[in-house]
């Protein structure tokens, strides 16, 4: 059975492009992808508390290197050709006929309006920082839903995957939930772990987070047939990472990509 669905997710993601890659292996009928030029992280909510957690957190150097590295993605990111380069990464890897949006907001009227036009099952987001409004998420017959690399809701936020390895969790997994107007924070319907054992380097984890969204996107497709898409039992202890509520994101990626020494 091939679901009319409508994917949102990262452009320039390898997670992103892996999951459309599956999606059309699988055979659901995506007629549109997007994305947005809009991102979660960058609203600067609590400025003051944010800034004593950097300084608290990172050395002199760490900061300065943060700050040119996010200065040198900022404009790399406004450039012409970069944006077309997006695109095509993007867009090479879906199905002949299947349209293409990367509107300002995901909210955007007109968006929202052409979604609503196209009269979608579903709508699967991956990869995707920024929080879907109540009317977009109501319009698919068949619900909303984001695939999280990360178990919820304890590891809820961005990067779970850089997190799972910080926090030496054992194995690596992705969550299927229904989407909220809130981070990563509706029921979970499918959940798939791999086990991080004898993992020694960034590039397996990469690879596994990759081969556990996989197989949730499968058991996801067999429970819509079957009509078996329930709510699972979770632990109710809830958090939002990285902890203590500032998103580290150079750090992060510092001790997981280059001092990572496996899951002990």
């Amino acid at each position: 059975m091939r679901f009319k669905t409508v994917f949102i997710g990262n452009s320039t993601s390898i997670y992103s492009v892996a999951f459309l890659k599956e999606l059309n292996r699988i055979g659901f009928d995506v007629c549109l992808i997007a994305s947005s030029r809009k991102n979660i992280l960058s609203r600067r909510k609590n400025l003051f508390s944010k800034i004593w957690a950097v300084v608290y957190n990172f050395t002199v150097g760490e900061i300065a290197t943060g700050i040119c590295s996010k200065l040198a993605r900022s404009i790399f990111r406004r450039t012409s050709w970069a944006a077309e380069w997006r695109n095509t990464y993007f867009v090479e890897n879906a199905v002949p006929g299947c349209e293409y949006c990367c509107p300002d907001s995901i909210n955007d009227a007109a968006f929202v309006e052409k979604v609503r036009q196209m009269k979608p099952d579903l709508i699967l987001l991956h990869s995707f920082s920024e929080i879907l409004k109540e009317e977009l998420i109501g319009i698919p017959g068949m619900g909303c839903y984001n695939f999280h690399p990360g178990r919820l809701p304890g590891n809820r936020g961005p990067n779970p995957i850089e997190w799972t390895v910080l926090t030496k969790q054992k194995s690596i997994v992705t969550d299927c939930h229904r989407v909220t107007p809130a981070i990563d924070d509706g029921a979970v319907v499918v959940h798939e772990e791999l086990s991080l054992s004898g993992v020694r380097s960034w590039s397996e984890v990469t690879r596994l987070a990759r081969e556990s969204t996989a197989k949730c996107l499968a058991s996801f497709h067999d429970a819509l047939v079957a009509d078996k898409l329930l709510p699972l039992p979770l632990d109710g202890r809830k958090c939002y990472n990285p902890r203590p509520g500032v998103f580290l994101k150079y750090k992060a990626h510092l001790l997981a990509r280059f001092i990572y020494r496996g899951i002990k």
